[in-house]
């Protein structure tokens, strides 16, 4: 496995983790969490932007480089 599908795999996941974790804390706050899981919910979904912006530029740099 290549660095740049290393990457698209942990960029994926990572993103798809960070809007789990920011639906999940918002949900919890919605259902009569305190303003702790607002926080938690909106940290998740500010470290899924950060991880677009992170395989932006992560692909841009790479982009000569095969999959493999």
């Amino acid at each position: 496995m290549g660095i740049k599908t290393f990457h698209l795999l942990f960029v994926a996941l990572s993103l798809v983790l960070c809007l789990f974790v920011g639906g999940w804390g918002i949900a919890g706050w919605r259902s009569g969490g305190g303003a702790g899981q607002l926080w938690f919910g909106c940290g998740g979904l500010v470290a899924g932007v950060g991880m677009v912006a992170y395989g932006r530029y992560v692909f841009r740099k790479l982009r000569g480089m095969s999959y493999l």
